[in-house]
């Protein structure tokens, strides 16, 4: 398996088409599968026949939200019934899709956090990963978070990635909201997306070796115990 580290792989059609046909053309479509993260609505059909016939095996989406005013908040540009039409158009291309979000973003309020959750599951995705929004320097949710003296000099330890998802701390919080809280809707997205038959079956198919096994076991024993 080879992964593209490309924030979107297809924002030059003609370079991915460029690709896809070289991939063909060379037979590494038989011997590779690869993946590689697009934006919701920049897919199409064709696009979507080519990159599968390519080798093309899994898409990552940074969805982010189920509430457009977040989306907004996040100057996307993306609007959600672009997002479940493309997902729609993944899947039917025999494209298995996992879908990124954000929880904990600026302004949004314990319900929308819920209707981000209720949207992962709304989907059908393969996969999932919800993450708590974290500042990164020359961002402008790091400067909001520097004039609420929220980051400081010990920002860099702060962002070294614990060693599952009930390890990490929120960095940034919403104002009215609370860690512990945001912690807690982080582990109930998890486990009501995964602790599904779909999600459960592609964990399963996609076991590849015995380290492998033990990352997903580990997991789910977390995801069980939160």
């Amino acid at each position: 398996n080879i992964g593209i580290a490309d924030d979107n792989f297809i924002v030059d059609r003609k370079r991915t088409e460029r690709i896809c046909d070289i991939l063909i053309k060379e037979g590494y479509n038989r011997k590779v599968d690869w993946v590689c993260a697009v934006r919701a609505d920049g897919v199409d059909e064709p696009l979507l026949k080519k990159m599968r016939a390519a080798g093309c095996r899994c898409f990552c989406v940074g969805i982010e939200t189920g509430s457009q005013r977040l989306m907004n908040v996040l100057k996307k540009h993306l609007k959600l019934e672009k997002v479940v039409e493309g997902v729609r158009m993944m899947r039917k291309a025999g494209i298995k899709v996992r879908g990124t979000f954000l929880l904990g973003i600026p302004t949004e309020t314990e319900e929308e956090t819920l209707q981000t959750i209720r949207f992962a599951n709304k989907l059908r995705l393969d996969f999932a990963k919800f993450n708590l929004i974290t500042p990164y320097p020359g961002t402008e949710l790091w400067e909001i978070a520097k004039e609420r003296g929220l980051v400081g000099e010990d920002v860099w330890s702060r962002l070294i990635p614990g060693i599952g998802f009930t390890e990490a701390e929120p960095v940034f919080v919403p104002k009215g909201r609370n860690a512990q809280e945001l912690k807690a809707k982080q582990r109930r997205a998890v486990k009501t997306f995964y602790v599904r038959p779909r999600p459960i079956w592609n964990l399963v198919a996609n076991i590849r070796s015995f380290s492998n096994f033990n990352r997903h076991f580990y997991a789910a024993k977390l995801l069980l115990k939160s």
